[in-house]
C-alpha cells in the first residue's frame, strides 16, 4: 500500500512523496525506503541534511557532565565503605599470622617472642629474648628489612583502636603466653571494628 503523494517523508518532513515518485521511489508503510538502501533523504533536501547533521549544544554537553559526576560521586560513596573493610579483614589477619609465626618461633627456637603493638604508629615489633635481654626480630614474612628497623605496619586506613596487657604479649618456649592480649583494629573513615584475641594457650582467633 503505497503513503499518499502528499505525505511527508519518513526522514525530512520538508519532503513530500510526490518528490520521491519523480524519482522513481516508492515506500509502504512496513519497510519504508529503507529497503532501498537508503539511510538518509534521498532528494537531499538541504534543510534536512542540516538537520541530519546536527551536534549536541553545549546544555547538553553540560548536563551529560552532570550526569556522569553525579553518577561517579554515588559510585565512591558505595565502593569507599567496601575497600575500608577490605583492608580491615586484610590487616586483622596480618595481626593473626604474625602472632602465630611468633608463637611457632618461641616453640622452635625455645626462647622467648615478644610482640609490642604501638597504637600511635599504626605499628607492631617483633623481639627475640638473647642472654635476658630483647633483641628485634624480623619475621619471615616481613624479612626485607634490617632486624633493627623491622617495624611492620598495618595496612593503609587501619590503625589500632585499642590494646590492653600493656600493648605487648610474650610467647613463652612452650607457646604459651604470660597474660591474654586483645588487639582491636579499626579503620579511619568507618565505624568496622576487628577484635585479635590471644588466649593464655596461645591460641590466635579473629572476632
Amino acid at each position: 500500500m503505497l503513503r499518499p503523494y502528499a505525505a511527508p517523508c519518513a526522514f525530512c518532513p520538508k519532503v513530500l512523496w510526490s518528490d520521491l515518485e519523480a524519482k522513481d521511489l516508492t515506500c509502504d508503510y512496513s519497510s519504508g525506503i529503507a529497503e532501498k538502501g537508503f539511510t538518509q533523504c534521498p532528494i537531499r533536501n538541504p534543510q534536512c541534511a542540516i538537520r541530519n547533521l546536527r551536534g549536541f549544544t553545549l546544555l547538553e554537553l553540560l548536563l551529560v557532565i552532570v550526569l556522569l559526576g553525579l553518577l561517579g560521586s554515588l559510585a565512591s560513596l558505595q565502593v569507599a565503605p567496601l575497600l575500608s573493610g577490605v583492608r580491615l579483614a586484610r590487616g586483622a589477619r596480618q595481626v593473626a599470622t604474625d602472632l602465630q609465626a611468633a608463637k611457632m618461633k618461641a616453640i622452635a627456637q625455645n626462647r622467648s617472642f615478644r610482640v609490642t603493638f604501638r597504637p600511635d604508629t599504626r605499628d607492631y615489633v617483633v623481639d627475640r629474648e638473647e642472654d635476658g635481654a630483647w633483641q628485634r626480630h624480623a619475621l619471615d614474612s616481613h624479612s626485607a628489612e634490617p632486624a633493627a628497623d623491622a617495624l611492620i605496619a598495618l595496612p593503609p586506613g587501619v590503625s589500632i583502636s585499642a590494646v590492653n596487657s600493656g600493648g605487648d604479649v610474650i610467647f613463652v618456649p612452650r607457646g604459651y603466653v604470660d597474660a591474654g592480649i586483645t588487639i582491636t583494629l579499626g579503620t579511619t573513615t568507618g565505624v568496622d571494628r576487628k577484635r585479635i584475641v590471644v588466649n593464655l594457650a596461645g591460641r590466635v582467633r579473629i572476632e
